[in-house]
């Protein structure tokens, strides 16, 4: 009777199989005709036993497979939350930088635009599209309130410098346009900065294509009312750089000023005024260095079509346009301590004065320079006309300036005439400054020295023709 129970067990375990899984493997095998042992069947039973109690109806790891679920019962329940990644996704012919939306029945792919497209909504029950940036992608607009500023840009990243702002157009039209409409309170554009920047530039423009239309112009400002077109104004009494520095590689004019207009009183083409006495070394007011020794060009050039003279200075000496210095005005009336001269011995001293031929060392050796010391390139300043840039290498001007010693043109002409520092010139023909050093040729006194020798001539002439008529009336 036990016999038969165990088969029955046995078969029931069969028939469950496919609901829980393999059945337990028996510890002892029956063989036919042999005895069965009650503690063999005591243990098989208990294999059987506790699979049993383990529950009918619990599956065994790993004993469902595709072939045993339904097709479309797997729910949205059934489905743990978060559990279905990536990998477990694909839309068909997936690309990277595909996107996937809804078009209202099913998700689908929208396969990568290309570089430089948005992606771009076209509303309500419309699928999304990519689309081309417009020309003009950023339009700021700010109410009529004083406290609002439509664009404020913030860089705090003071260890890496990175750019502010960069424009770049790749196209013909403009990269930045200011349009202002309105009688302005205020600046346009206005850039401030209360640090010394050093070698760096607070506003640079640099144009770095080598070819291009001619006759288009890197920086253009259209001024149509009456204010002043450009104001730079320094106010940091540290700075020491330039508050214009023009460096330009190319052949054109580095600055050219068309003056159209009738200027108007006290108004000038070009003007440079400073009310501080300037005391240090090379520090002029108006500089102009041609520092090429191969230059044979004029460092300075007036083209002067009208009547007016070359130059005008303030205490009414002008350069005419023969070259020759002159006072402006020569009437009793502009004239202050005036006193007769008693000539001197003028005819004397032209007579002693020595007439020489010479070479002026400019034009044999070349212009006289500095020693030129190498410097780092954190010393380097350009708005310090002592100091020097020369390919990749930075130099500072030291000791005073001499003449080369190596002659660059020993067939230099030849002028004959008198030397100013020569002991015999005489002190009519020298121009000196106030702390008497010489500053050149007076041309006026040495007019008034050759009038002086005439006159003393005249005088000669008279007294001799005066004793000549005494001896014939003998």
């Amino acid at each position: 009777m036990k016999k038969i129970c165990f088969l029955t067990i046995i078969f029931f375990f069969i028939l469950i199989d496919f609901v829980r899984g393999a059945a337990p493997t028996r510890q002892f095998v029956y063989t036919s005709g042999e005895t069965i042992e009650p503690s063999e069947v005591t243990t098989n039973e208990d294999q059987i036993f506790n699979y049993l109690t383990a529950g009918v109806d619990t599956l065994a790891n790993n004993s469902v497979t595709s072939a045993k679920i339904v097709d479309a019962t797997i729910a949205t329940a059934d489905i743990a939350n978060n559990a279905v990644n990536g990998a477990k996704i694909a839309i068909g012919s997936d690309a990277q930088g595909d996107v996937i939306y809804y078009n209202g029945t099913d998700y689908v792919r929208l396969g990568a635009g290309t570089s430089g497209q948005f992606l771009k909504t076209q509303g309500v029950s419309a699928d999304v599209i990519w689309a081309d940036a417009a020309v003009s992608p950023l339009t700021l607009t700010a109410a009529n309130s004083s406290s609002q500023v439509p664009l404020t840009i913030v860089q705090n990243d003071v260890t890496n410098d990175p750019t502010c702002l960069i424009v770049t157009n790749n196209g013909e039209g403009k990269g930045i346009t200011i349009t202002q409409n309105q009688a302005a309170s205020d600046n346009g554009l206005f850039i401030t900065t209360d640090k010394v920047q050093g070698t760096n530039n607070l506003v640079k423009i640099s144009q770095t294509v080598g070819s291009g239309v001619v006759s288009a112009s890197l920086f253009s400002i259209t001024h149509a009312w009456k204010g002043t077109l450009i104001e730079l104004n320094s106010t940091n009494s540290s700075q020491t750089s330039n508050i214009v520095s023009l460096t330009n590689a190319g052949t054109g004019s580095s600055i050219d000023i068309i003056q159209n207009g009738v200027l108007a009183g006290g108004r000038h083409g070009l003007r440079v005024t400073s009310d501080s006495a300037h005391v240090n070394a090379d520090s002029a007011l108006l500089l102009i260095n041609q520092d090429n020794a191969s230059a044979t060009e004029p460092a300075l050039e007036i083209l002067n079509d009208g009547s007016g003279v070359q130059i005008e200075g303030d205490g009414d000496e002008n350069l005419s346009n023969a070259g020759v210095w002159t006072d402006r005005t020569s009437t009793l009336a502009d004239k202050d301590i005036i006193s007769e001269i008693i000539l001197p011995e003028f005819m004397d001293k032209l007579k002693s004065l020595k007439l020489y031929s010479y070479q002026k060392k400019c034009e044999v050796y070349g212009n006289k320079k500095n020693d030129l010391e190498e410097i780092d390139e954190l010393d380097y300043d350009k708005g310090n006309s002592s100091h020097k840039k020369k390919g990749n290498k930075f130099y500072k001007k030291v000791g005073e300036k001499k003449y080369p010693t190596q002659k660059k043109n020993p067939n230099a002409k030849i002028f004959k005439g008198y030397i100013l520092d020569d002991p015999t010139t005489p002190e009519e023909l020298i121009s000196r400054d106030l702390e008497g050093n010489i500053n050149g040729i007076s041309a006026m006194d040495g007019v008034n020295f050759l009038l002086g020798v005439c006159k003393e001539l005249i005088e000669k002439l008279e007294d001799l023709e005066v004793r000549v008529t005494a001896l014939e009336t003998l």
